[in-house]
């Protein structure tokens, strides 16, 4: 336990320069939020972006080729794996409720309600959003490495966010076309809870075994 907890500081100590990338997509989401009047798109953009983050450790390390000081500390590289996959986890309950906090302001701001149902479709949402975005990117970071995987953690942010998206171009342009992607959502949210927090799970633990056995077989 020592170990991990070791092995967390550390990656959190990784983490601290990139504080202003942290902002930007603060930024980001609330601008997208306010765009759609949405406090649970606020939830949903933030937890997306924060998933990105996690892909700063790998910079840092391959920046300071810290691969070759892992090799030598007393710990494996399942280890190593396992901790950056609770720097995931804490990351996610981090921003969750920063998210939280910020989508109710939104949505008293604009004469909502962020109700109950609300908070839970979102929160499940944003699980469901966020582990697949990281999910899907960490396994190519850690067989390529941050140069070469980094174009991976940036494909499930744009398909979000083109579908977020949507709704508002179609009212900048007058479209006929009604359909509102949270009101599907919304519509449907028992089954649309079930699966966020199901395909999540899968996506994390599928992520986890497959990043741990490309690190184990990675050369330094």
């Amino acid at each position: 336990m020592k170990k991990i907890t070791a092995l967390l500081k550390l990656d959190f100590q990784l983490l601290a320069p990139y504080w202003k990338w942290w902002l930007m997509f603060f930024g980001i989401s609330l601008g997208l939020s306010l765009l759609n009047r949405s406090g649970v798109l606020f939830v949903i953009s933030l937890t997306i972006f924060a998933g990105t983050v996690m892909a700063f450790p790998f910079e840092s390390t391959d920046n300071s080729n810290l691969h070759v000081l892992y090799s030598i500390l007393p710990t494996n590289r399942k280890s190593m794996v396992f901790a950056r996959y609770i720097a995931i986890l804490i990351i996610f309950v981090i921003s969750l409720a920063l998210a939280i906090s910020t989508g109710i302001i939104i949505d008293l701001a604009f004469h909502s309600t962020f109700s109950g149902r609300g908070i839970l479709l979102s929160t499940c949402l944003a699980f469901g959003l966020y582990m697949v975005s990281v999910g899907f990117q960490t396994p190519f970071l850690y067989r390529f490495g941050y140069k070469k995987g980094r174009i991976f953690m940036w494909i499930p942010i744009i398909l979000v966010n083109i579908a977020i998206m949507l709704p508002a171009l179609f009212d900048l342009f007058n479209s006929n076309i009604t359909f509102n992607i949270f009101d599907a959502f919304f519509n449907n949210q028992t089954p649309t809870n079930l699966i966020s927090v199901g395909v999540g799970v899968a996506a994390l633990v599928i992520s986890f075994i497959v990043s741990r056995i490309l690190y184990v077989r990675r050369d330094v």
